[in-house]
Parts: C-alpha cells; sequence; structure tokens
C-alpha cells in the first residue's frame, strides 16, 4: 500500500440518530481525543503517518519499539489516534505535539481499524471482520491499545452509550456503518456535545489589554467570525472551533460564541 498517496476514511458530523436509522446497525465507539495516526509495520519496522500522509515517524520514536511489540502482525497497516494519557486520563489533543512529555505523561495509540495484513488488503471487508483481525493480533501494553466498540441497532442504546461516555470524560462517540474502508468517503460519523469547525486564521491584532490576540477566522477565504485567544497563533494556520450554533448567509455562514479550542498540527 502506497501511503503517501492513501486517503483515509472520513469522519463527518451529523445526526447520529439518523445515522443509526439509516443502517439499520452500525459500531459505536467512544470518540480519542488525540490526533489521527495511520500505522504502517513492516517486520520490526514501525512508521507512523499523519490523517494528510506526513510521515511523523521521527516525532514519536520513543515509542515505536513499544508499537512493534505490541502488533504480532509481521506486516500490517493500522488505523488510530494517538493520544497523551496522564494519570489514567486523557489529556487535550494539544499536548501530543508537544516536544517533550512531563513525567506522569504518556503516548498511547488507540487502534480503531485494520486496513491491511500480510499480503491481505482488508478494506473491501466489512468493519466487524476487519475488528476480528485487529482483536486476535494486537496485545496491548502501555503505548499500545485497542477502541472498545459495541455493535447496536436502536435509539435507546446509542444514547446511554454517549452519556457514559460523556460521564468518564470523554470527548463523544464515533458511529461506523458495516460498509467496507471507503477512503474519503462518509461511512463514519461523530457525535459530540458541541458542534466543530476547522478554519483558517487570515488576520491577527493584539488585544488592547496585551492579554492575548483577535483573530479573524475563514473558511476557504471567506471571513466567518472573529474570536479571542491568549494563545499565539500564526496567520495561515488552521485551528479547529468550538461553537454554538451556526447561521448560514447565502454562500457564507457565521458562528455564535466560537471558540479556539486547537491548532490542527495536522493539517
Amino acid at each position: 500500500m502506497n501511503l503517501t498517496k492513501f486517503k483515509p476514511q472520513f469522519v463527518s458530523t451529523g445526526n447520529a440518530s439518523t445515522f443509526l436509522f439509516n443502517n439499520n446497525v452500525a459500531v459505536i465507539e467512544p470518540k480519542i481525543d488525540g490526533i489521527r495516526i495511520i500505522l504502517e509495520k513492516k517486520g520490526n519496522k514501525i512508521r507512523l503517518y499523519s490523517r494528510l500522509m506526513r510521515d511523523w515517524t521521527k516525532q514519536f520514536k520513543p515509542i515505536l519499539k513499544k508499537l512493534a511489540k505490541g502488533i504480532t502482525y509481521e506486516n500490517c497497516v493500522l488505523d488510530g489516534e494517538l493520544a497523551v494519557m496522564k494519570n489514567k486520563g486523557f489529556t487535550s489533543s494539544n499536548f501530543v505535539m508537544r516536544k517533550k512529555l512531563e513525567n506522569d505523561e504518556k503516548y498511547v495509540y488507540f487502534v480503531f481499524d485494520i486496513l491491511e495484513a500480510g499480503n491481505d488488503n482488508l478494506m473491501k471487508w466489512n468493519i466487524i471482520t476487519r475488528k476480528d483481525f485487529l482483536l486476535s493480533r494486537i496485545n496491548p501494553n502501555e503505548n499500545i491499545s485497542i477502541v472498545p466498540f459495541k455493535v447496536i441497532d436502536n435509539d435507546e442504546d446509542l444514547g446511554i452509550i454517549y452519556k457514559k461516555v460523556l460521564e468518564r470524560g470523554g470527548e463523544g462517540i464515533v458511529l461506523k456503518n458495516f460498509e467496507p474502508y471507503n477512503k474519503g468517503n462518509f461511512n463514519w460519523i461523530k457525535k459530540k456535545p458541541f458542534e466543530t469547525l476547522d478554519l483558517e486564521i487570515t488576520s491577527k491584532k493584539e488585544k488592547k489589554d496585551k492579554k492575548g490576540w483577535i483573530y479573524g477566522l475563514s473558511d476557504n477565504q471567506i471571513k466567518v467570525c472573529t474570536t479571542c485567544s491568549i494563545q499565539d497563533f500564526k496567520i495561515g494556520q488552521i485551528v479547529e472551533i468550538k461553537f454554538e450554533k451556526k447561521y448560514e448567509k447565502g454562500e457564507s455562514y457565521s458562528l455564535r460564541f466560537p471558540k479556539i479550542l486547537r491548532l490542527r498540527e495536522d493539517k
């Protein structure tokens, strides 16, 4: 598999109940607050790629041996989220790209899919078959784990699991239909207690009190909103925005109560 040109399965936003109704049955998983990583194993060598297929292997060199030990396939390609854990709890995804972790922090690669095993391309198989391949050949250790999942077919179970994930400090859930792995398509959706968008910083000025900056945010060069933050970003960078409501205005839109959550270093 040529990962330099690979496009991972896209995770869209949408109505979880409608998604479940339209698919009759779905896999539900907790959404991990980390960064998307595609892992390639060849023998004992591990390579890590971002969602846009940038090679991030050197960035996470300290955990490569532990990742290799946790995967019993000689050759495979995995899909998952790399997060930073602190005292058995999740930190913000912003922590993942820091140059150095604290003593009580560690990287954990949470695997949720397998795309290739040996010489077998698994993307043509349904997600349950792929999960079976995954569960049989991953031995979790301190740096690699498998994302738990459950198959559901009704709205009641969806609500119960979603509530439990939030009560335990989770970011939200991901629903996946049983279709084969479709690169770039919309077979998976996420549900959070708030909505988010990725926008580009197109303007910046310091606040009058010198305690932060005022940023102008745009979507495909169309200005969407302004917001303040004490974080120092650069014009041209992509950030994830949390907001309460979206107001459509012809080909543009505006956001109510936008707030910058994090820098999207994978974009």
